[in-house]
C-alpha cells in the first residue's frame, strides 16, 4: 500500500482526512517568536485573534523535519510505500526538508520506497489532488499508478481564489502584495488570482466589487466560462476564516454545474496566515479521471 503524506496547506479536516487514510503534517505557524503546529497546537480561531488584534508578526515555516522523519519511518516500518505529495515548492521549502528527511530514513532502510512530488499548488487544488490520490492508495493502485494519477491531475487542475485588501500574502507575493493590498483598501478592491503549470500564484484581474456575496457569484460565473459544467467531477471551496461559504452557492453550484461531489470548508493556518481572513477559493479538474 502506498501511504499519502501532505501538508496542512491542503486545508482538509481532521475528520476527513482520517477517513481518507490521508497523513497531514502541521506546517510551522509563527506569531512573533512563538512557534505553533497548524492545527494541533493553534487552530483558526486563534489565529484570528491575533490577526484582528494587530500589531503581531506572523509567519509561516516548512514541516519541521523531525516531524517528516517520523512520518516516513512509520510509514516503512508498517511495510508501506510513501509519496510525499508536498504543497508549491514556489512558496514553501518542505520539498527540501522532505529530502533531508527521505535520505535520513534510508540510511536505516535502504530498500524502502519514498517518493517526493510538489503539486505546484495550495488550499482547494491541492486538497482536491490529495483526495484523489488517497482514494487510488485505498483502492490498492500502485505507486507508478499513483504518481502517473498525479501528475495528469496536475496538468488539469484548476484552481482560483480571491483575497481581499487587507489580506498582506505575506509569504506568498512578498512587497508586491502589500502594494497590492495598499491599493486595494482604498479602492475597494478586491485581487483574483490562480496557480499556473509552474506552481505560482498568478494575478488575474483586479475586481471592483465588494461583499461576499458579489465575490462567490464571480467564482460561479469564471468557472462556468472557462468549462460550462462539471458533470462527473468533484469540486473543492475554501474559505477564510472570517467568511463562509454560503450555502446559496453550493446550491448554485449544484444546480448549474451538476457537480458529482461538492466539498467545502475553511482554511488552515497555514493557508490563512498568507492570504488574510477573507479568501475563497475554488478548484476543479478540467477532464475526468483519469480511472474513469
Amino acid at each position: 500500500m502506498v501511504r499519502i503524506i501532505v501538508t496542512s496547506v491542503a486545508d482538509i479536516q481532521k475528520e476527513e482526512a482520517q477517513k481518507l487514510g490521508l497523513k497531514v503534517l502541521p506546517i510551522q505557524i509563527w506569531i512573533d517568536q512563538t512557534s505553533y503546529l497548524d492545527g494541533e497546537t493553534i487552530e483558526p480561531a486563534q489565529l484570528l485573534l491575533a490577526m484582528q488584534e494587530g500589531g503581531h508578526v506572523i509567519n509561516t515555516r516548512h514541516v519541521p523535519p523531525d516531524e517528516l522523519e517520523k512520518a516516513f519511518l512509520e510509514a516503512v516500518e508498517a511495510g508501506e510505500e510513501v509519496l510525499f505529495f508536498s504543497d508549491s515548492e514556489r512558496y514553501s521549502s518542505n520539498m527540501l526538508a522532505a529530502d533531508v528527511a527521505r535520505s535520513s530514513v534510508l540510511e536505516k532502510y535502504p530498500t524502502a520506497e519514498i517518493q517526493l512530488l510538489n503539486s505546484k499548488n495550495a488550499s482547494a487544488g491541492y486538497q482536491l489532488m490529495a483526495r484523489k490520490l488517497a482514494r487510488l492508495s485505498s483502492e490498492g493502485k500502485s505507486m507508478k499508478e499513483i504518481l502517473k494519477a498525479a501528475k495528469y491531475y496536475m496538468e488539469h487542475i484548476h484552481h482560483t481564489f480571491v483575497i481581499s485588501p487587507d489580506a498582506g500574502f505575506n509569504n506568498a507575493k512578498g512587497k508586491l502584495a502589500h502594494l497590492l493590498g495598499a491599493v486595494g483598501e482604498q479602492l475597494d478592491v478586491k485581487y483574483a488570482f490562480a496557480f499556473n503549470p509552474e506552481g505560482e500564484a498568478e494575478q488575474l484581474i483586479p475586481l471592483s466589487i465588494s461583499g461576499n456575496r458579489h465575490v462567490e457569484e464571480w467564482l460561479l460565473e469564471s468557472i462556468k466560462e472557462k468549462y460550462g459544467d462539471l458533470e462527473n467531477q468533484e469540486v473543492v471551496f475554501v474559505h477564510g476564516i472570517n467568511t463562509k461559504v454560503d450555502e446559496t452557492l453550493l446550491e448554485k453550484v449544484e444546480k448549474q454545474l451538476k457537480p458529482r461531489i461538492i466539498h467545502a470548508g475553511v482554511a488552515g493556518c497555514a493557508v490563512s496566515a498568507n492570504t488574510g481572513t477573507d479568501f475563497l477559493a475554488g478548484a476543479y479538474l478540467d477532464a475526468l479521471d483519469i480511472f474513469e
